[in-house]
């Protein structure tokens, strides 16, 4: 018998705390779309090993990225829309770097995206190691800026 990962909605940490997958009640988020199926599976693995703050964390970069890229699809042909984790590469990164800073999100945000995607690459080779981005600087609470507008 296989593991139905669809049916997981909870991930016991590293130090045995429950961390529910919130992400999961977002509208339009749905388990049989592989992008959403993908980032359930980045959570799942990367949260039990880590501690509570660290997974939720990571539940808040699923929403915030998962909101963003349903933006972003909106204004792509459909050839451009990002239908799996193999496809957020560096650009797709860095737009939502401009989003996150925009929405004055904090920086940990997008990095434990980043470290969690990664990792999940590296461990599982389910998807390409994507090259992503530096998250850069903080120059204020909260507030991310790139190299070039640090140039500017």
């Amino acid at each position: 018998d296989s593991l139905d990962l669809h049916n997981i909605t909870t991930v016991e940490t590293a130090p045995g705390n429950i961390i529910n997958a919130r992400y999961l009640n977002l509208d339009n988020f749905d388990l049989s779309n592989e992008l959403c199926f993908e980032l359930h599976r980045v959570f799942l693995f990367y949260s039990k090993d880590r501690d509570v703050s660290s997974g939720h964390l990571l539940i808040q970069a699923i929403e915030t990225f998962f909101e963003f890229l349903e933006k972003y699809n909106q204004s792509q042909t459909d050839t451009l829309k990002i239908k799996s984790l193999a496809m957020v590469g560096s650009e797709v990164f860095r737009i939502y770097l401009r989003h996150c800073q925009k929405n004055e999100l904090n920086i940990n945000i997008p990095a434990k995206l980043k470290a969690a995607l990664i990792g999940y690459a590296k461990h599982t080779r389910l998807i390409p190691i994507p090259s992503l981005p530096n998250v850069n600087f903080i120059l204020s609470p909260g507030l991310i800026f790139s190299n070039d507008q640090l140039k500017a």
